[in-house]
């Protein structure tokens, strides 16, 4: 304690020196976008984002702008769905390069248990998008294609079991007795001997 009080401030300004935030909420306005979807979400689900997650997707829109790469972390029921997908539709569209197109193919990974939510949350977030919980990848076929046709952001909503499980579809090898090694079911070629 008497260490922090003595050089506290010192270590602050060192740590803000360091790591100077994306977005400072009390110095900078949020992007229209995000007013927008904030708009959308009080239309149509009948409440207002916190203060505090707007601040939050508007943090992570700007990083987005920077790297590419955002990660939201945050405890459970702080509204980590609604701040990523406000942040990622705010990001794809006020994207200059984008101006052309204003719609998007995502696809969301995700729990099982979360799934639907995913999709419940998309829809009452997200101006003029589709989403779905997707089974296989015909039901993906099927919402590319619905992204070709229709002027809509699609939102593919994959859990990560059926993602995982996806494999045990097709053998990645088979057993061969004669030759007594695992044989590639595509060219036939010994993958490993036993």
């Amino acid at each position: 304690t008497q260490y922090l009080q003595k050089f506290g401030t010192k270590i602050a300004d060192r740590i803000k020196k360091c790591f100077p935030p994306v977005y400072n909420p009390a110095e900078e306005p949020i992007s229209d976008k995000l007013y927008e979807v904030n708009q959308f979400v009080i239309d149509h689900a009948g409440y207002s984002l916190f203060d505090a997650q707007l601040g939050a997707a508007e943090a992570l829109r700007r990083q987005l702008e920077q790297s590419k790469l955002a990660l939201l972390v945050a405890e459970c029921g702080t509204g980590k769905s609604k701040i990523g997908s406000a942040a990622l539709y705010a990001y794809q569209h006020s994207n200059p390069k984008r101006r052309t197109n204003q719609r998007a193919f995502n696809v969301v990974l995700c729990p099982s248990h979360i799934a639907g939510k995913w999709v419940r949350e998309l829809h009452e977030t997200i101006p003029n998008c589709f989403a779905q919980h997707v089974q296989s990848m015909a039901d993906v076929d099927h919402l590319y294609e619905l992204y070709q046709k229709e002027n809509k952001t699609v939102y593919c909503i994959l859990s990560k079991e059926t993602a995982r499980n996806g494999y045990m579809m097709k053998p990645a090898v088979s057993w061969n007795r004669l030759k007594k090694g695992f044989l590639c079911p595509i060219c036939g070629g010994i993958q490993e001997m036993s």
